[in-house]
């Protein structure tokens, strides 16, 4: 269902807002970039071997590939002006290649849209607490209803190093996590989530930083990744691969391989209906950000 709830009261007395359905109801979506001359300037995805079930959006001008082993048993919305699209997927039951339309464009385009406000103002919320560079176990225990942490990256290496994310019993909590510098996740490191949803733990890289989970060893990595990177870059700043990852990524740069399966949030929950146009109109009114009721 759809609440009027897109606000999560915050330390500081702001409220919180959520990413707009719109945009929240695809699992894997791929920001519109330049109309570059160069290829390697491109916004662009390269998805080598897995399997995938949810919602993918592929922005315009983005370059993107498919390839044959990868399972696909999603949904795929992909914009009438792409760079370049090899899609040879194998499909599995229930796979949907929406063909191009002037309507599927409008909603990658207010989707892209809708993101990167949404990196903007993510960027913008004030930090509940800043850490060094994470490279051990670590544990956060919510006492509000946002958090906000500030992080100088990560370098997980092990099952030893494990990242506890614990919200409050009962409550709705959001952990909002911005990591400035490069990210990793190796060896089997996991995430675990207690009392959270994983679409209230969002992972901000901010920057044209690069944010790395493809040689984890299957172990579980939950929450919403967000990558901020906008400039023209020739390297993968987005790499998930041999991980257990339950969530939604959004991203410019983007690889995905050795093996992983991704379950959208989609897949989990219940699904969403189209908003009311009381509720269209109660949100030109508000000004709300509408989420899903958990």
């Amino acid at each position: 269902m759809l609440a009027l709830s897109a606000l999560a009261p915050m330390a500081s007395g702001q409220t919180f807002q959520y990413l707009d359905p719109v945009a929240a109801k695809y699992d894997l979506f791929i920001t519109a970039g330049p109309n570059a001359s160069k290829d390697e300037d491109r916004n662009y995805m390269d998805f080598k071997a897995g399997e995938f079930r949810g919602l993918m959006g592929l922005g315009q001008n983005s370059w993107d590939y498919v390839e044959p082993a990868v399972g696909f048993g999603g949904e795929l919305n992909r914009h009438s002006q792409l760079y370049d699209l090899q899609f040879n997927p194998t499909l599995l039951p229930g796979a949907v290649i929406n063909p191009p339309s002037a309507a599927i464009n409008n909603d990658l385009n207010a989707a892209d849209a809708f993101i990167k406000s949404y990196i903007t103002y993510l960027s913008s919320l004030p930090t509940t607490q800043s850490f060094s560079q994470r490279s051990s176990a670590w544990t956060v225990n919510t006492t509000q209803d946002v958090t906000v942490l500030d992080v100088a990256g990560f370098n997980m290496s092990g099952g030893g190093d494990t990242i506890t994310l614990n919200g409050r019993a009962g409550g709705d909590d959001v952990i909002v996590i911005r990591s400035n510098t490069d990210s990793k996740w190796e060896k089997g490191a996991p995430v675990v989530l207690n009392n959270i949803d994983r679409r209230n733990v969002i992972w901000l890289t901010t920057g044209n930083n690069n944010f790395d989970l493809h040689k984890n060893k299957g172990a579980n990595f939950e929450g919403v990744i967000i990558n901020s990177a906008t400039t023209p870059q020739k390297d993968y700043t987005t790499i998930i691969g041999d991980v257990d990852f339950k969530g939604q990524v959004y991203a410019s740069h983007i690889k995905l391989g050795s093996d992983v399966f991704i379950n959208g949030s989609s897949n989990f929950g219940p699904p969403i209906p189209e908003p009311s146009s009381v509720l269209l109109f109660l949100t030109a009114c508000a000004g709300f950000m509408f989420r899903r009721n958990r």
